[in-house]
């Protein structure tokens, strides 16, 4: 029978001169504690920023879902645009609008599409929102919305 024997010469893990030999088989891993520490803090904060991401797209769709709800209920808004509303947040003219609690929505229905910018205030421990003042714009037409409503049309 043949036992492997060890390599001949001095000790892999002798150091020489300059420590021990490059590309040597037999040498100590390196020390990749740090490497892996990084590793771990860099899938923390991916799924930190994920976490908070979805977070943030629930509650938009929260709120988007209550809007349209809100907005289905408007006499002006079945008038102009029919039923089975669809809305989503247009994030460029909300980011643009100058009033902070004004959000403005994309709304299509079965007649047509327009533009909702809507104020909505919390209504309770629930987190539920209700509009309370606003605007449709169909077609270059102001329509008023919530406590404008009474106005109808709004001058441009």
């Amino acid at each position: 029978m043949h036992q492997p024997t060890a390599p001949s010469g001095p000790s892999a893990y002798a150091p020489g001169p300059a420590g021990p030999r490059p590309n040597n088989p037999y040498a100590p891993p390196k020390n990749t504690g740090n490497r892996n520490a990084l590793i771990v803090v860099l899938v923390g904060v991916v799924v930190l920023v994920g976490l908070v991401g979805s977070c943030a797209g629930l509650g938009v769709s929260i709120l988007s879902s209550e809007v349209c709800d809100e907005l289905a209920d408007q006499p002006v808004v079945v008038e102009q645009l029919g039923e089975n509303l669809e809305c989503s947040m247009a994030w460029g003219p909300t980011t643009d609008d100058s009033r902070m609690d004004y959000y403005h929505y994309e709304v299509t229905g079965s007649r047509g599409q327009g533009m909702a910018i809507v104020h909505t205030e919390p209504t309770g421990p629930d987190a539920s929102e209700e509009l309370v003042d606003g605007e449709l714009v169909v077609g270059g037409r102001r329509y008023g919305l919530g406590a404008s409503a009474e106005l109808l049309e709004l001058p441009e």
